[in-house]
């Protein structure tokens, strides 16, 4: 089954392609860290199947407060 990760970015949802079917979604979520620093602190969720074919997953960001 194909996989969709995706990530929220400035309230818009990106969908982001899968880099190697061999890693699992932790991985991805590593490699895309590069791009999207925010995920060095974040967290993978497993949204379910979407139209049958695509298994999505959704990169979540841990957000803190200073002080």
């Amino acid at each position: 089954m194909k996989r969709i990760f995706t990530i929220k970015v400035n309230g818009e949802l990106i969908e982001l392609p899968d880099p190697n079917e061999e890693l699992s979604s932790k991985e991805v979520m590593e490699i895309y860290s590069n791009t999207y620093p925010q995920l060095l602190n974040g967290y993978v969720e497993e949204k379910g199947i979407r139209n049958e074919t695509e298994m999505v997953y959704e990169f979540l960001t841990i957000s803190g407060t200073k002080g």
